[in-house]
């Protein structure tokens, strides 16, 4: 029993020796338990922001890498837009110079068509001048005969010595003719006036020697087509000088052939060269011009042409032919107020039923006639006003008048319009300027259309 309380007072003593011990271990074990606890928390923590970092250096890694790219494809486009640059700089350079070359092409094919023109005029002058010189000697072998002839006569015959005289001026004159006919170019217009000139030396030499009373003064009548302006210039030159190119007179002229399809006799008054005749032959459409100017007449005939030597207005008043269309191109220019009407008069008298009276000329509505092409020709009257030619036509009888303005005969000029913003009453403007531009720069022709 002793031993037993020795052992339980000894076990009081140990556990009261090592209480403070355990207490203090359980402190230490709480305390280092708990720093334990803040140690892993912190290395968690620590773990946690490693790899944030490690997150973190990810995405500045695939920052740079996108820098990168993003650095390498702004390099990419800033050669890209080098190039187009360069490119855009090459296509302007590149359409300057076809634009060069246009220009240059277009001057060359001009010169090409000048030098074409030069040539084939050349040629035609040198054909020209080879059958020239084939005719001279035929002329000349008449004039021999005639010298030969005239020497036969009595020189005291004082008849004889006149017609002598005369057919020696005539010589004269009609060999100055043929010094200026070695200048000419155009072999038509050669042929022409050769045909005039041997017309005329056969009215020389077939006159009639009159008998002359003394005390008493001839006058020698001046021929009815030479009046005024025809008498003092050559006509046909002047004509072929002016009135520009037939082949562009032909093309300016198509637009009267619709309103002469399946006709049986048209008339070309004032036929000139015969443009229009050749237009009416080259579509079957029987024709004959009139012109009182015998060298026109003359150079019409050698091309095929039917064509006769007369006035106008006469012609349609005597006329016995059946007429179902009549073509007058710039022709009443020329004429007084009392011929017009007198040839809108004798036209409608002369055409069947349905048949048209066209007649052509100078646009006076249109100002620039007056400082271009109506006075060059110092054979023109006056213009004639569209509406007045109009009524001259329906106080003939005609009832079915159109008037039509001419787009060939149009000048390659017009009033740019203005352009702007915020300007008052710009469309006014441009509108009354357009009307101006018109007044200025219209159709340079105009032509009445008449149907019976």
């Amino acid at each position: 029993m002793a031993f037993k309380g020795l052992k339980k007072k000894a076990a009081d003593f140990i556990l009261a020796v090592t209480e403070p011990f355990r207490v203090k271990l359980e402190l230490i074990e709480e305390n280092y338990s708990h720093r334990i606890q803040v140690l892993e928390e912190n290395v968690r923590h620590n773990n946690e922001l490693l790899l944030q970092q490690e997150n973190l250096l990810q995405r500045l890694q695939a920052l740079e890498e996108n820098t990168r790219n993003n650095n390498e494809a702004l390099l990419g486009q800033q050669k890209l837009w080098q190039a187009v640059r360069s490119l855009e700089e090459n296509t302007r350079n590149t359409n300057d110079l076809l634009s060069q070359k246009g220009l240059l092409q277009e001057s060359l094919i001009q010169r090409l068509q000048i030098l074409e023109e030069n040539t084939r005029n050349n040629n035609e002058a040198l054909l020209g001048q080879q059958e020239l010189w084939q005719t001279l000697p035929l002329l000349e072998e008449n004039i021999r005969n005639n010298n030969h002839t005239l020497s036969c006569l009595s020189e005291k015959d004082t008849d004889h010595l006149q017609r002598i005289n005369l057919l020696e001026e005539n010589q004269r004159n009609y060999n100055s003719e043929l010094d200026k006919l070695k200048a000419e170019r155009n072999m038509q217009v050669i042929d022409a006036k050769i045909e005039a000139i041997r017309q005329k030396l056969k009215q020389a030499a077939s006159m009639p020697i009159q008998p002359k009373e003394r005390n008493q003064e001839t006058s020698v009548p001046e021929p009815a087509a030479f009046h005024d302006t025809y008498g003092e210039i050559d006509y046909f030159s002047f004509e072929n000088y002016f009135r520009g190119s037939e082949e562009c007179i032909k093309k300016r002229q198509r637009i009267y052939l619709p309103y002469f399809q399946n006709c049986k006799h048209v008339v070309d008054l004032g036929c000139g060269r015969g443009e229009f005749l050749e237009l009416l032959q080259q579509h079957r459409i029987p024709a004959t011009g009139v012109d009182f100017y015998d060298e026109f007449v003359l150079y019409a005939k050698n091309k095929g042409l039917n064509a006769v030597e007369a006035d106008a207005v006469a012609y349609l008043a005597h006329c016995a032919h059946e007429i179902d269309g009549i073509f007058a191109g710039q022709l009443v220019e020329h004429l007084t107020v009392g011929q017009i009407m007198a040839l809108c008069r004798n036209a409608y008298a002369k055409l069947k039923e349905g048949g048209y009276l066209i007649m052509e000329t100078p646009n006076p509505t249109s100002l620039a006639i007056y400082t271009h092409a109506f006075y060059m020709d110092p054979s023109h009257q006056k213009p004639v006003h569209p509406l007045t030619l109009k009524y001259f036509t329906e106080q003939a009888g005609f009832r079915d008048v159109q008037i039509l303005f001419t787009e060939e005969s149009r000048l390659d000029e017009q009033i740019p319009l203005l352009e702007g913003k915020q300007i008052e009453n710009l469309a006014a403007f441009n509108k009354s300027m357009q009307k101006v531009s018109e007044s200025l720069f219209g159709s340079q022709d105009y032509a009445v259309i008449a149907r019976k």
